[in-house]
C-alpha cells in the first residue's frame, strides 16, 4: 500500500537536488541574464520575455501574469498534474525516496546494499594494521577516521559480495550490477567486487545516506598499474556531476556560510576539516561541473579554490574558474608551492601556514588571467591577439558578483593589470572586456528596475519604508511626521502613499495592497519579493537609516532646482526671496537629518 504523505524534509531535499533551470528549460527557451534565466512565459501569451528563473533561489516568477513557485509547482501547472505524481517523478530522478512504498524495489535495495557495504568496509579497516598505519602517516586522526567513515576493501575477489548476500540474502543480477559495487565475471556466471585492496571513502547524499564510494590504491598493496582513485560508476543513486564529497556536511553543519573551500581530493578535504579549515568540499573525480557550481552557489557567498601546486592542479583550477563564470559568488584562488598539495602543506608547515595562504588567496579572475597569459607567447603579435580574444570572450560572460571582490580591487584592479600587459588604454580595455558586463548587469536587474527608471534613486527606499510602516504603528507615525506627499511624487510612490498614509488607515497586509493596487504598484512590490527585500522586518536602526537616507536624498532633489533658479538674474525679487527662504528651510532639514545620522552612529 502506497503512502501519499511525504515529509517536509523529503520535499526540501527533492527541490534542492533538482536543477530547476534544466527542468523548466525543457518547456521554455531560457537565456542567461546575469544571475537569472529569462524566457517567454508558458502560462500566458507574450512577445517580450517576462518569465524569470533563479537557480540560486530555486524559484520561477513571471512578471507578466504573476505566476510563480518552485520546480514542483511549475510541473504541476504546466502539465496539469497532481502533487504526489510530480514529487515522485523528481524524487526518482534524484535518487531520493519520498514515499513509504512496500514495492519501491530497486532504490530501497540499493540504499540497503550501500548501508551494509559501508559497515563492512569500516569493520575490515580495523583488521588491517598496515592500512591504519598508512592513514596515520598521512595525518588522519582517529576522530577524522570515524567522522568520515573511512574503510578498507579486502583483496579477495568476492568478499563484499559474500557478505552482502549473507546479510541480505541473494540479490537479483540487475540490483547487483545497478549498485555499482559489483562487476559481472569475465568468464562464467556471477559477480565479483569492483573495489579490492583499496582505502574506501563513503560518498553521501544531502540527507547523509551512503550512495557511492571512492577507492584509493595503497602503495604497499599494489602490485600492478592501476588508477590511483576510482569512484563508483553512475547508478540510480549516484551522478558524479551532481554531487560533492562532503555535501551532506555542508547542509548539516554550515547551512549558509560566507565561504567554502574547494579541494581536489578526499584526503585533502578530511585534512582541512581536521585542521579546522571548513566548510570544505571536493569534486568526485570529474571536472568541476555546472551542477556542482550551483550546489555551492546556493549555500555560500564565496568559493576558495585550493588545488594542488602542479600543472594539473593549475589546469583544474583554470577550468573551475571557467565553470564559475556565470555563478553569483565571489571566487578566490590559492597558489600552493610547486609540487605540494594541501595535505603536504599541513604536514610540513602546519595549520597556520595553510590558513594564511587561504586568507591571502587572490581574486580567481586574476589567477585566470595569469594562467591564460602563460599559455600564449605575448612577444608575438599573434600570441597576444589570441590571449586578448580568449580573455575578452571570457569576461563578456562573467557574472558581476565575480568582479565584486573589494579586497583585490575587483574590476578596477583587473583593468589596470591587463592594460599594462597588453599596452592599451584602460578605457579601451574596460569597454572591450567589461562593457558588456555593464549591460548584462543592467539586464540582471531588469525586472526590478522598471519602476526605478521612472524617478530618483530613492524610489526603492520609499517603497520599503511604506511597506514597513504597514506593520509598525510607531514607524507609521514617524513617516507621517517626517515626510509629506511631495516626497512621494513618482506614480508608484504616490499611489502607495495615498493608500498607506493618505487614507489615514494602514492596510492589513502587503497582499491586500498588491491585490487592490495598480499594475505598476504590483510590479514594484513583487520585484522586492523576488529579491527577498523589503518583506523582512528590519531592526529599528535599519529603519532609521533608510528613513534618514530617503529624506536626505529627497531634500537634495528639491534643493537642486533652487540653485539654478537663484542664478537666473531675471528672476523677480519676490520670487527670489520665496525660493531663497525655501532653500534655507530645506538646508536646515538636511542638516538636522545629517546630525541625526551622526548621533546614531
Amino acid at each position: 500500500m502506497r503512502s501519499q504523505r511525504a515529509s517536509e524534509e523529503d520535499i526540501q531535499a527533492v527541490v534542492e537536488a533538482t536543477d530547476i533551470v534544466e527542468i523548466i528549460g525543457q518547456h521554455v527557451d531560457l537565456r542567461r541574464v546575469g544571475g537569472s534565466w529569462r524566457g517567454l512565459c508558458p502560462f500566458h501569451g507574450e512577445k517580450t520575455p517576462s518569465f524569470y528563473v533563479s537557480a540560486q533561489k530555486r524559484i520561477f516568477k513571471c512578471f507578466g501574469c504573476g505566476a510563480g513557485g518552485n520546480v514542483i509547482t511549475f510541473l504541476m501547472k504546466i502539465g496539469n498534474r497532481n502533487f504526489p505524481a510530480v514529487l515522485r517523478e523528481l524524487a526518482d530522478r534524484s535518487g531520493i525516496q519520498v514515499y513509504d512504498d512496500e514495492d519501491s524495489g530497486m532504490l530501497t535495495r540499493l540504499f540497503k546494499i550501500h548501508e551494509v557495504s559501508d559497515r563492512f568496509f569500516r569493520d575490515q579497516l580495523k583488521k588491517e594494521p598496515s592500512v591504519l598505519k598508512y592513514i596515520e602517516d598521512r595525518g588522519v586522526s582517529p576522530q577524522a577516521l570515524q567522522e568520515f567513515g573511512l574503510g578498507f576493501a579486502p583483496r579477495q575477489w568476492s568478499s563484499l559480495l559474500d557478505h552482502v548476500e549473507n546479510i541480505l540474502g541473494p540479490q537479483p543480477d540487475d540490483v547487483l550490477e545497478g549498485s555499482g559495487l559489483f562487476l559481472p565475471r569475465r568468464q562464467g556466471d556471477g559477480f565479483v567486487d569492483r573495489f579490492r585492496a583499496r582505502l574506501m571513502f563513503p560518498i553521501r547524499d544531502v540527507k547523509g545516506r551512503v550512495i557511492a564510494f571512492g577507492g584509493r590504491t595503497l602503495p604497499h598493496l599494489t602490485d600492478r598499474p592501476e588508477a590511483k582513485y576510482m569512484n563508483s560508476p553512475e547508478t540510480p543513486l549516484f551522478e558524479k556531476g551532481r554531487q560533492l564529497y562532503g555535501l551532506e556536511r555542508l547542509r548539516r553543519e554550515e547551512k549558509r556560510q560566507d565561504r567554502v573551500i574547494l579541494v581536489e581530493g578526499y584526503l585533502d578535504a578530511i585534512a582541512l576539516w581536521q585542521a579546522g579549515l571548513h566548510p570544505v568540499a571536493a569534486p568526485l573525480g570529474t571536472g568541476f561541473t555546472a551542477e556542482q557550481v550551483r550546489l555551492l552557489e546556493d549555500r555560500f557567498e564565496e568559493v576558495i579554490l585550493l588545488f594542488d601546486g602542479d600543472d594539473a592542479g593549475s589546469t583544474a583550477m583554470l577550468r573551475a574558474v571557467e565553470r564559475m563564470v556565470n555563478a553569483a559568488v565571489r571566487a578566490r584562488a590559492v597558489k600552493l608551492p610547486e609540487g605540494q598539495d594541501p595535505l603536504d602543506v599541513l604536514m610540513e608547515s602546519g595549520r597556520e601556514r595553510l590558513s594564511r595562504l587561504v586568507e591571502e588567496a587572490s581574486n580567481a579572475l586574476r589567477f585566470f588571467c595569469e594562467q591564460v597569459l602563460l599559455e600564449h607567447d605575448l612577444r608575438e603579435r599573434q600570441g597576444k591577439e589570441r590571449a586578448w580574444r580568449r580573455l575578452k570572450s571570457f569576461f563578456q560572460g562573467v557574472h558581476p558578483m565575480l568582479l565584486s571582490d573589494a579586497r583585490d580591487g575587483g574590476q578596477s584592479e583587473l583593468v589596470e593589470y591587463l592594460s599594462k600587459i597588453f599596452d592599451v588604454d584602460e578605457g579601451i580595455l574596460r569597454t572591450q572586456f567589461f562593457g558588456f558586463v555593464g549591460k548584462q548587469s543592467s539586464e540582471v536587474m531588469d525586472f526590478s528596475l522598471k519602476t526605478r527608471r521612472q524617478g530618483s534613486p530613492s524610489l526603492e527606499k520609499g517603497v520599503k519604508l511604506l511597506i514597513w510602516a504597514m506593520g509598525n504603528p510607531v514607524w507609521y507615525a514617524e513617516i507621517q511626521k517626517n515626510c509629506d506627499r511631495e516626497d512621494f511624487q513618482e506614480e508608484v510612490l504616490s499611489e502607495m502613499w495615498q493608500r498607506v498614509v493618505g487614507d489615514g488607515e494602514r492596510p492589513v497586509s502587503l497582499n491586500g495592497l498588491m491585490a487592490e493596487g495598480s499594475d505598476a504598484m504590483r510590479e514594484a512590490l513583487s520585484n522586492l519579493a523576488w529579491r527577498e527585500e523589503g518583506s523582512e522586518v528590519p531592526e529599528e536602526k535599519e529603519f532609521a537609516t533608510v528613513l534618514r537616507d530617503f529624506c536626505v536624498e529627497r531634500i537634495e532633489a528639491r534643493l537642486a532646482p533652487t540653485t539654478a533658479a537663484l542664478d537666473d538674474e531675471s528672476l523677480p525679487e519676490e520670487e527670489r526671496v520665496r525660493i531663497y527662504t525655501e532653500r534655507r528651510h530645506l538646508m536646515s532639514r538636511r542638516r538636522q537629518w545629517m546630525l541625526a545620522g551622526t548621533k546614531s552612529n
